[in-house]
């Protein structure tokens, strides 16, 4: 198909910087940018994997509905107005095969027609709404955010370029990773969690209203209202079993990052069991992995995967092996001003024992923690290695040896996601997000250190893992 050899040979990326950096100048010839509009409409009709790049790439509203072109009145209008040209179209298209770019046609069913005129009209209308600027919850859109995804689009472009010209074979150029998140907006709050956990993911349908996925979000409702403990886990059980048979009717969940969220301030190891069968459950469609992962969810699977492989080797449960965590860290307790001191006037180090004791007669998020020699406190649950080693209780060697294994088989199933390789056996580029993580050195040590367990299953499957992310990682710096 043109337009998977547009995604990968990285044309798509340039027309699509052009179409939406390149300024709009009058002229009887194709501008650069009016040229990229051309051609990223065309595409966006014969492959929704340019759509799903699309709303990786832009805020989320712009591509959620068409009401967002109502925020001004010059917006509205011409957004309307492309949107009836593209409407007055679409019976000439359902009399034919839908025609895409150099005639590229797809021979479809109705319903295939009408969701690319829907597509083809959300883009038409989309090039006229991009150049107003808005204000308002889940969508803000001004001249910071413009740059900021110029200058990201931009050193994606010149990194693939760059990369091709060092590559002795074929690149291919790895858009599903590929997605902007726009700093200037974190850092003024503007992405808050103001925004919703019932506001559907991007990549899910934009109602869906089938009796699985009404049942899902019922559980997931309840799973956030209650607050017994062994209800939670009966409402994680019916969760995982659900999504497990009915997965391709609810598609992708809206919540997948606050389950993430949840596990990192968990104080049970039986509740985090609970979440990771859930999340084993979730990671059957993608969209839910690339949520995980942007919320650096396989860091947080390998320090627990190392907390509990240590627990399960130790002969006292209770207390956490040295190095799993080290002894030495400030504890700080927030008053009602909510300071912190200053670094000269930090309290002297604690062991863990006293620092497990300490944090038992107090509510740990009023608790800060650091090492000596940092500049910076930091939540309990902000510094993992600590809390799965401290905070979190109810451990057992034999549930630790098992919940060691299936972290393993959550990381492995995240790496398999994405290969080194596309379907031509081009090597993709960037490497996929899960491999630069996991070969990272700070995770890929600790993970070689779980080869000397005595545990048969624990080796097997962290000799599988590295062998997949080395023989990756491997790929692309040999085409490099």
């Amino acid at each position: 198909m043109v337009s998977n050899a547009a995604l990968r040979s990285g044309v798509t990326l340039e027309q699509l910087y052009a179409a939406i950096c390149e300024p709009e100048v009058e002229s009887i010839l194709f501008s650069a940018s009016k040229t990229g509009r051309i051609i990223i409409s065309n595409l966006v009709m014969v492959d929704h994997l340019v759509m799903q790049l699309l709303r990786r790439v832009l805020p989320m509203d712009f591509l959620i509905s068409e009401s967002s072109a109502s925020h001004s009145a010059a917006a509205s209008a011409a957004a309307k107005a492309a949107a009836s040209a593209a409407a007055s179209a679409a019976p000439v298209a359902a009399q034919r095969h839908v025609r895409g770019l150099w005639g590229s046609s797809l021979h479809g069913t109705d319903a295939v027609q009408r969701s690319m005129d829907e597509a083809t009209s959300t883009v038409a209308t989309l090039w006229t709404v991009l150049r107003y600027d808005y204000n308002r919850l889940g969508l803000v859109w001004n001249s910071d955010t413009r740059y900021e995804l110029k200058t990201k689009l931009k050193a994606q472009v010149d990194d693939f370029q760059f990369a091709q010209q060092l590559a002795d074979g074929a690149l291919s150029w790895n858009h599903v990773d590929f997605e902007v998140t726009y700093e200037c907006l974190v850092a003024s709050g503007s992405m808050a969690d103001e925004v919703s956990w019932m506001h559907l993911d991007a990549e899910s349908t934009s109602v869906n209203t089938s009796g699985s996925a009404r049942v899902f979000d019922d559980l997931y409702r309840k799973l956030l209202a209650e607050t017994i403990e062994d209800k939670r886990l009966h409402y994680l059980q019916l969760m995982a079993e659900a999504y497990l048979a009915e997965h391709a009717t609810i598609g992708a969940f809206s919540g997948a990052a606050q389950i993430i969220a949840r596990l990192r301030q968990c104080e049970t190891w039986k509740e985090a069991d609970g979440l990771l069968q859930l999340q084993r459950a979730l990671l059957l469609h993608p969209a839910n992995a690339r949520a995980l992962l942007r919320a650096k969810g396989e860091q947080l699977f390998v320090t627990m995967l190392c907390t509990s492989h240590a627990y399960a080797q130790s002969v006292a449960a209770k207390e956490a092996p040295a190095e799993v965590s080290p002894a030495n860290w400030q504890l700080h307790i927030l008053g009602k001003d909510g300071r912190v001191p200053a670094a000269e006037d930090a309290p002297p180090p604690l062991t863990l024992r006293k620092l497990r004791s300490a944090l038992s007669e107090i509510a740990l998020q009023d608790a800060r923690v650091k090492r000596p020699g940092e500049q910076t406190w930091r939540r309990l649950c902000d510094a993992p290695e600590l809390w799965w080693s401290v905070c979190v209780h109810g451990h057992s060697k034999a549930e630790g040896v098992k919940r060691s294994v299936l972290l393993l088989e959550l990381l492995q199933c995240l790496d398999d996601l994405l290969p080194a390789r596309d379907d031509k056996n081009a090597v993709l580029h960037p490497t996929p997000r899960t491999k630069r993580s996991l070969s990272s050195p700070e995770i890929l040590p600790r993970l070689a250190q779980l080869l000397l367990s005595v545990e048969a299953d624990v080796v097997l499957n962290v000799a599988k893992l590295l062998t997949s992310v080395l023989k990756g990682s491997l790929c692309a710096s040999l085409q490099q």
